[in-house]
């Protein structure tokens, strides 16, 4: 049969087993304590029972509790209903947690609120995982709207847009809420791109990187880059998109394969070949490209040249082909531009001159790569040969024949320009070439007003019959000079309706003036002039090959050049070497020497020796290091090579010198040698340790002599170690950590203290100061380092550290001795003041005791010998029924009737006042225990019970209104091991205090004094677990005002009173404290509010279990 307490005990066992924190508040009782929690509270919050037990659950929150929760259960709790909040509370490591609270009511039989249950749900996890959905829906919703690129959700049947964000509405040039309802097909340029799409996405379920061409609100097109998912949103099936913007770069591609046309076309036209030459890594030679020149240059096609680059070597004139090699070494390791000139052997001994040039660059693998162009100069060779035998005005004329080849675009609409301009443009239209193209209406302004007309209508001619153009006309320059010129052209149409002319335009101006000059002269002398002028023309056409890459040498090198002839007289050099002789113009310097340059006397004469000895020799002379003082005064350094120059017999016609200003370079190098001296100067000589090491191995490459004194070591030994090998094994972990950082470029620096091990085992504490020393590609390489011996500081430190903890160490004894001082102190003081009241209370109590037990101790007798009288009066009054008349008047005087029937009475009232006054005098020496000091069992009742009896005058006073009622709720509890006459004290103290707090109340003025057991929150109520106790409780409660919580906190200090000056010391509650906590290892706390009166609770541990009492 189950039973009410099988019940009971299945319900605490299922309560205490809970997972859930479960909680019972007494709802009647001030402030709704808490009065059982169950173990999951106590894992849940980390607070014990006892710390729990009494409080109201307010100490669970915190500052940033929710407060509008807080005040939907207060007003539950307040009304008695039901209510389920979620507040975030604290645990008792102040750690937060999320709290789903259940708080219901109990009723009783009636109907009437006696409890609250609340159920605790730790929701932490929800609360996070809820946050950081919100959170990342918010960052995604956030992401989408501020991203650029441009995303949309269509519906996946009919297309319909769901969802635009604004970077989409930007792209189409559209409000991206009108997006919404719209067809996502009105928007491609090419319906079949959609439908191709589609396919795609309904294949694999995505589609990514789709190339396709859409339209935007105002017609015009784009070209896109898009990737579409298969998703669903909001229940239905869709497909999300996002594409970006990739028009630029599909016009940046045709516009690239209109240019690669464009120069496969030029290629094909230009007189010679352009190529790509590489010099692999390994040494290998080939050609990635050859242009369609390889076949008239080489007489191969370039597929054959391509793949076996060792014919071209092959063909080298055996003469030539170690300059080639020397060029192409020198090359390859300065990664200077590249130029030669050499002669080609083809089958039956034909011999062709060649010029190449081109730029060198290194790819990442190590592969050289040149691109240049390869020209055929035999012509110019031979023109060479044939201008070196002419006169030298003829030479310097022919030298300089001025001349612009161009391109000319004609549009259909009229707008024309200059695709290309040579350098010859400034000598002759005296306008730059980048001008000239920027604007073709410079050189239409200079043409003469006269010459316009036939010069547009020949152009028109040209252009509609597409015939090679060719005009003569005049122009006037921006200096003001009439110039004739003479162009020729061919025109090409081109496939967007373009025509465009290449052609080249000379200067005839001399040849008007010799056509004049002849028009004037006799017959033999025009004949000759024609034959000079024919002579001129072949000349300047067989020039107009070399002029064409005559531009690209002179303008890419960064060198000057110039040559002369066997008399070192100057015909020509580029616009370098003109600048530093102080020329404006290369053609200014023709027909000069180097007496007519700024040299200084001494250095003419060098230059002019110098050309002689190596025409002589015919020995080319490399890198002589020569000063030369410039135009501008200042005197510079040139690195100079000098070059015989031959004609078609191999004889020395003259000298080619290239000469590159090394002034800025020699200058620093004398200043990076200065900085290096001055460098190794600081490093040697800094009066701190440095040194160096590498970052890869922390190999030490380089130290200064204080470091090696620091350490004890020599230079040599300390380079044969690493930063790791003599530093402490305890310090190297973090020592090697900052060091890697430093070499991943994570850091740039770091500050370290650390051990390292001297020469002699000693070790040396030192605070390292490191920096990264990086390469030329910014990549950290050595470990730059500043070494400070801090070993005396280290030293110091500890030796003060030390001092500094043995001087904490004295104070802490000393304010720990001192306040035990202090303690004492007052404790004797008390104790002496308890001592002399108990001692004049006991003498008291004994000099009552010694009349009181004379007094009880004689009633029994005189009670005894009253009956004995009785009873002998009744025999005389039995025998003489007839007494003397005196006898009787007597008998009637005393009323002996009355006497024997009231004596009797007053007897028993007299052993009553003298027991009365036993127990009187019991209470007394009970109190008058105080000084007692051992530990013995006592009945805390009786403790109680004296203390109320000494303090009953102050309770019981005459005025009924001033009279204070005493309630004793005294529970079963066992006698425990105290000290008597201390909590006798402690009682006192408590109780004359509540007095005191009720003196000036208004009624009614009551104390409440409960006492009962306790162990794992239960109470004497539960008697049948009495046994189980460990703890006694004695609750001392007064109806006063209470007190404030400042108050409340301060109550247990030294001295602290709220008492008037002079009418306490402040000593009476913390010697209670002490009394209980630290003599009897119990508790003593206030709980008190404003208007709520004040409670003592007072517990002590029981020893060993007792009977009850």
């Amino acid at each position: 049969m189950i039973t009410d307490s099988f019940h009971l005990s299945l319900l605490e066992r299922a309560i205490a087993a809970s997972s859930n924190s479960i909680l019972i508040a007494d709802a009647n009782s001030p402030d709704t304590p808490i009065i059982y929690c169950n173990p999951a509270f106590e894992k849940l919050t980390g607070y014990s029972n006892e710390e729990v037990i009494g409080r109201n659950c307010r100490f669970l929150q915190g500052a940033d509790t929710d407060r509008a929760e807080l005040d939907k259960l207060r007003s539950s709790v307040r009304s008695g209903t039901e209510i389920k909040v979620v507040l975030k509370n604290y645990r008792k490591d102040k750690t937060p947690f999320w709290n789903e609270l259940t708080v219901s009511p109990v009723l009783d039989g009636e109907g009437k609120l006696t409890h609250f249950i609340g159920v605790q749900n730790d929701i932490t996890k929800r609360i996070i995982a809820e946050t950081a959905l919100q959170e990342s829906e918010e960052r995604l919703r956030a992401i989408a709207t501020a991203t650029p690129v441009p995303i949309l959700i269509t519906c996946r049947s009919d297309s319909t847009i769901l969802y635009a964000n604004p970077a989409l509405g930007e792209t189409f040039g559209l409000n991206s809420e009108k997006f919404i309802g719209s067809k996502k097909s009105d928007f491609y340029a090419d319906a079949s791109d959609r439908h191709k799409l589609l396919e795609l996405v309904k294949e694999k379920g995505f589609s990514d990187g789709q190339q396709i061409c859409l339209k935007k609100a105002n017609g015009s097109l784009f070209w896109v880059k898009m990737s579409m998912r298969s998703i669903n949103f909001n229940g239905e099936a869709a497909i999300l998109s996002a594409f970006y913007d990739i028009t630029d770069r599909v016009e940046a591609e045709t516009a690239l394969r209109v240019s690669e046309a464009r120069f496969q076309k030029l290629a094909a036209n230009v007189p010679g070949m352009i190529y790509q030459f590489k010099l692999a890594a390994d040494g290998t030679l080939s050609f990635p490209y050859v242009s369609s020149g390889c076949r008239e240059l080489y007489e191969l096609e370039p597929e054959v040249l391509q793949n076996s680059a060792i014919l071209a070597i092959e063909m080298l004139h055996p003469d030539d082909a170690p300059s080639f090699h020397e060029s192409l070494a020198v090359s390859a390791k300065t990664l200077e531009p590249w130029r030669w000139e050499g002669r080609l052997v083809f089958p039956g001994d034909r011999i062709k001159w060649i010029s190449g040039a081109s730029r060198p660059e290194m790819s990442e693998k190590g592969d050289i790569i040149w691109d240049g162009l390869l020209i055929d100069i035999s012509d110019r060779k031979q023109a060479e040969s044939a201008l070196w035998q002419s006169e030298a005005r003829f030479q310097k004329m022919a030298a300089n024949v001025p001349g612009m080849i161009y391109q000319y675009l004609l549009h259909p609409d009229g707008a024309n320009q200059f695709t290309y301009v040579s350098p010859g443009c400034w000598e002759l239209y005296e306008l730059e070439p980048e001008k000239l193209q920027t604007n073709s209406t410079f050189m239409w302004s200079l043409v003469h007003p006269d010459d316009i007309k036939p010069l547009l209508e020949s152009l028109a001619i040209s252009g509609e019959n597409l015939q090679p153009w060719t005009y003569e006309g005049r122009i006037v320059t921006k200096s003001g000079k009439l110039k004739w010129i003479r162009a020729i052209a061919r025109p090409e149409l081109q496939p967007g309706g373009d025509l465009l002319w290449e052609g080249v335009t000379i200067d005839i101006s001399d040849r008007k003036l010799a056509e004049i000059a002849l028009g004037e002269s006799k017959i033999a002398l025009q004949q000759a002039n024609q034959e000079l002028e024919k002579r001129v023309l072949q000349r300047t056409e067989a020039l107009y090959a070399s002029q064409k890459m005559l531009w690209l040498v002179i303008d890419n090198i960064p060198q000057l050049i110039a040559w002369k002839n066997r008399d070192s007289v100057y015909l020509g050099g580029n616009k370098n070497f003109a600048k530093i002789a102080g020329f404006n113009h290369p053609s200014e310097i023709v027909g000069l020497t180097d007496y007519d340059m700024p040299w200084k006397p001494e250095e003419t004469e060098f230059f002019r020796a110098c050309d002689q000895r190596i025409m002589a020799t015919n020995t080319a002379e490399y890198h002589m290091i020569q000063p030369q003082l410039q135009a501008d005064g200042t005197q510079g350094w040139v690195d100079t090579n000098k070059i015989p120059l031959h004609d078609n017999y191999d004889n020395v016609v003259g000298i080619l010198s290239t000469f590159e200003d090394i002034t800025d370079r020699l200058s620093l190098q004398a200043q990076v040698r200065a900085s290096e001296e001055l460098f190794r100067k600081i490093f040697e000589d800094a009066p701190i340790g440095i040194y160096l090491a590498n970052l890869d191995d922390n190999k030490l490459v380089r130290v200064n002599k204080t470091y090696c004194e620091m350490l004890g070591y020599t230079a040599a030994e300390l380079l044969d170690k690493t930063l790791i090998e003599i530093g402490h094994p305890a310090d190297n972990p973090k020592n090697i950590q900052v060091t890697a950082a430093l070499h991943r470029g994570e850091i740039t620096s770091y500050q370290i203290e650390i051990r390292q091990i001297a020469g002699t085992g000693k070790i040396v504490w030192v605070n390292v100061t490191s920096t990264a020393i990086r390469d030329g590609e910014g990549k950290p390489i050595y470990n730059l380092g500043m070494i400070e011996n801090i070993t005396n500081r280290k030293i110091s430190a500890a030796a003060l550290q030390a001092s500094e903890s043995q001087l904490r160490k004295q104070a802490a004894q000393l304010q720990e001795a001192y306040e035990q001082l202090q303690h004492a102190q007052i404790q004797l003081v008390q104790s002496e003041k308890m001592s002399g009241l108990g001692q004049m209370v006991a003498g008291i109590a004994h000099e009552i005791n010694n009349p009181a037990t004379f007094i009880h101790g004689n009633i029994s007798h005189a009670q005894n010998y009253f009956n004995d009288l009785i009873e002998v009066l009744n025999l005389y009054q039995e025998s003489y029924p007839s007494p003397a008349p005196q006898i009787v008047e007597k008998v009637k005087e005393l009323e002996l009737d009355f006497l024997k029937e009231d004596l009797p009475k007053m007897l028993n009232s007299m052993r009553v006042g003298i027991e009365r006054i036993s127990k009187i005098v019991l209470s007394l020496r009970n109190f008058s225990r105080l000084d007692e000091s051992e530990m013995k069992l006592v009945d805390i009742h009786e403790g109680i019970d004296s203390t109320l009896l000494i303090l009953q005058h102050r309770l019981h006073q005459e005025n009924p209104k001033s009279r204070i009622e005493v309630i004793k709720d005294y529970g079963k509890i066992s006698k425990i091991d105290c000290c008597a006459g201390q909590l006798n004290q402690v009682f006192l103290n408590i109780i004359g205090n509540a007095i005191e707090a009720l003196e000036n109340q208004p009624q009614p003025r009551t104390i409440v004094i409960r006492t009962e057991m306790k162990k794992a929150g239960l109470t004497s109520h539960n008697e049948s677990k009495l046994s189980q106790c460990d703890r006694i409780v004695i609750c001392i409660a007064d109806s006063g005002q209470g007190m404030t919580e400042d108050v409340r906190r301060r109550l247990f200090d030294p001295f602290f009173t709220t008492k008037a000056v002079g009418s306490g010391t402040g000593l009476g509650l913390s010697i209670s404290h002490q009394i209980v906590v630290e003599k009897h290892r119990g508790s003593l706390r206030c709980i008190s509010a404003p208007g709520q009166g004040a409670e003592f609770w007072i517990e002590i541990p029981c020893t060993s279990d007792r009977p009850f009492t």
